[in-house]
């Protein structure tokens, strides 16, 4: 939800720009690829739970048995 609500939080921040391995980007360009990264991982979090919860039942009912 941080990555989503970037813009509207982001006048806060003493340095709002995004830093990678030396490489600065601030301002509309560093924002829009944070929104839509974060609407992406916000939209396949049901599946990866739904993924991680059968991955935990097969593992505890493998040490059941």
């Amino acid at each position: 939800m941080a990555a989503i609500a970037f813009p509207a939080y982001a006048w806060t921040l003493a340095d709002p720009a995004l830093h990678l391995g030396g490489v600065t980007i601030g301002g509309a360009p560093a924002m829009v690829p944070s929104v839509v990264l974060g609407l992406l991982l916000l939209a396949a979090m049901p599946a990866l739970t739904r993924l991680l919860a059968a991955l935990d039942a097969a593992l505890i009912r493998g040490l059941l048995r």
